[in-house]
């Protein structure tokens, strides 16, 4: 799992997102978590066609990553 910032002082987490997809193509990709203060739903589309697979509020707390560790373990058993 790759815990990515989107909005990064140097370089944008959406071009490292599909930087990462792009370099590491194949049937299981990189699952990428997004830690953003807000996703608005086309932003989330967007992401979602980056590479992304996931967010994360700025100030997450840790149900959230157990909430995706667990969908993520679910996608894998498919």
């Amino acid at each position: 799992m790759v815990h990515m910032g989107i909005r990064m002082p140097l370089a944008s987490g959406l071009m490292a997102a599909a930087r990462t997809k792009d370099r590491l193509p194949g049937e299981q990709p990189p699952y990428i978590v997004a830690e953003a203060a807000y996703a608005r739903r086309g932003d989330r589309e967007r992401d979602f066609s980056l590479g992304i697979r996931d967010f994360v509020s700025t100030r997450f707390f840790s149900p959230e990553f157990d909430r995706i560790q667990l969908t993520r373990r679910g996608e894998a058993s498919q």
